[in-house]
């Protein structure tokens, strides 16, 4: 298995509609987890996230690069992983809407049944969380 988890949902939102749920923290609640998410390079915060299998809980993170209306890239330490991760999260423009495209590397240390409940959790949130937040 690898140490790369990708997970990808193409949607029939304008770009700057998908970005402004990425980057406002309300709207970011909605899906990816409560807290002071700002696109800030440099910028620490924390989210919280109920119960969700293995996204769960809080979520220690750093903005480390932000490339606006297109990219994030954060750390994401989570309890249930044994060392930081990178959780990178990308826009693109498609043919009458955008693409969401995430990309979480690091895993490395994680076990395989780990790896595969941070792939399942993170194809929940892009289907089931994600559109309360556009």
């Amino acid at each position: 298995m690898t140490d790369v988890i990708r997970a990808a949902r193409s949607l029939d939102v304008p770009p700057s509609s998908l970005w402004a749920a990425i980057v406002e923290p309300t709207r970011a609640a909605r899906w990816l987890g409560d807290g002071d998410l700002q696109p800030v390079e440099g910028h620490t915060f924390t989210l919280t996230q109920p119960a969700r299998g293995a996204l769960g809980g809080e979520i220690l993170c750093e903005m480390v690069h932000v490339d606006p209306d297109r990219t994030v890239r954060f750390s994401w330490q989570s309890p249930r992983l044994p060392e930081p991760t990178n959780c990178r999260l990308s826009v693109i423009a498609t043919p009458g809407g955008c693409r969401l495209e995430v990309t979480h590397a690091g895993f490395e240390a994680a076990s395989p049944l780990v790896r595969f409940a941070f792939l399942l959790a993170w194809h929940k949130v892009l289907w089931m969380q994600l559109p309360k937040a556009l």
